[in-house]
């Protein structure tokens, strides 16, 4: 049940303003049955054989529709097709204008980090917003949009995970908070940082996704707090007694408005409710895998190359346009090279020219001897 209930939540995505027809329920199932079960499964072999079972389980019961409709690409849905203010859950039909759309977002996103100041990087306006990365994008925002939503992302360096990861949050208006190591930080520390994240996201009402990568867990006990944050949302020694009456405190008013009883115990489940709803870590759970395809070429050489000095040579996105900018220095770099050369030899010619034309007109006006005497 925990793995179908997922793709039920993704169906309830939708409404039935938008699935008007057969053949866009089926489109949407296939669609939520890749991102719960596909994106999960690191070997090829598996997604090709899930892939081969959703296609046999679609034709027998679907088949009258057809299969140009039913596996027409793209199939994509998510909550900004048409348009961030407008958070339905749509098919694309075109990845262009979602492109478009999403470069839009990204300066968005730098003028506004640019006016709060923000510690935490923004990314980059020269960022090329690939087909893969497109898709990222859609799948890792459908997560920060379900209840209790959490990812893992998994790729190598310089693949986009933090960077697709808060262009998802900023579609979905949720605030991203890291921790920032420094010397000494421990679990003491993480607790208090999570405290406040939990103060934030519950009783001051502003949902957060917290990032965190492989480079922050300093220590192997970090990684225990996440469970918990992630199993139940209670993580034991969080909070003071002091601290766990001021939020109980705090929850006491929003659970008599919604009619509930307003005990100890149901402000605090009220409280860590609130809070698995509102704050959505980036590390666990569902895996959202960065791949990067390359020549075929230089797959048989990466397999020498892994061969002879037992390493393996990736490309990610960042490395492809690293590789394109020193394409466009070296280009520049040859043509100057050739300016220069082409202008040498043009001056060559112009002073041969000019000899030339000096030593024709001064055939004509040259001494005369002929008409000498002799002894001269």
């Amino acid at each position: 049940m925990l793995t179908i209930s997922p793709l039920g939540q993704g169906l309830l995505f939708s409404t039935a303003e938008i699935l008007k027809l057969p053949l866009d329920l089926v489109r949407l199932w296939l669609h939520e049955a890749e991102r719960v079960y596909r994106d999960k499964m690191v070997d090829e072999k598996d997604q090709d054989t899930l892939r081969r079972v959703t296609i046999a389980s679609t034709k027998k019961f679907f088949d009258d529709l057809g299969d140009e409709l039913l596996f027409a690409k793209p199939n994509i849905f998510c909550h900004f097709a048409h348009g961030i203010g407008d958070p339905k859950y749509l098919p694309v039909t075109d990845l262009a204008p979602l492109n478009k759309l999403l470069v839009e977002v990204l300066d968005s996103y730098n003028e506004v980090n640019a006016v709060m100041n923000l510690v935490s990087p923004g990314l980059e306006r020269a960022a090329v917003l690939f087909e893969d990365a497109v898709a990222h994008i859609c799948r890792i925002n459908r997560i920060l949009e379900s209840p209790r939503g959490n990812a893992l992302l998994v790729g190598v360096g310089g693949s986009g995970k933090q960077s697709l990861s808060r262009l998802a949050a900023y579609i979905s208006a949720l605030d991203v908070f890291q921790i920032t190591l420094k010397k000494g930080y421990g679990i003491p520390d993480l607790k208090l940082d999570l405290g406040a994240q939990y103060i934030k996201s519950a009783v001051k009402n502003v949902p957060s996704v917290f990032l965190m990568t492989d480079s922050q867990v300093a220590e192997e006990q970090f990684l225990v707090l996440i469970n918990d944050l992630l199993a139940s949302g209670e993580i034991p020694g969080l909070f003071t007694d002091d601290e766990v009456e001021n939020i109980i405190s705090s929850m006491r008013p929003q659970v008599k408005s919604l009619g509930l009883t307003d005990t100890r115990e149901a402000c605090w489940k009220f409280f860590i409710d609130k809070v698995r709803r509102h704050l959505k870590p980036e590390v666990k759970a569902s895996i959202s895998l960065f791949m990067s395809y390359v020549h075929t070429t230089v797959n048989e050489m990466s397999k020498v190359y892994l061969a002879t000095e037992r390493r393996y040579n990736y490309t990610t996105p960042k490395t492809f346009l690293e590789q394109i900018k020193l394409y466009q220095n070296l280009l520049a770099k040859k043509r100057m090279e050739l300016v220069a050369k082409i202008e040498r030899l043009e001056n060559g010619l112009m002073k041969l020219q000019s000899t030339a034309s000096q030593v024709r007109g001064g055939r004509g006006h040259g001494p005369r001897f002929r008409n000498l005497p002799p002894d001269v």
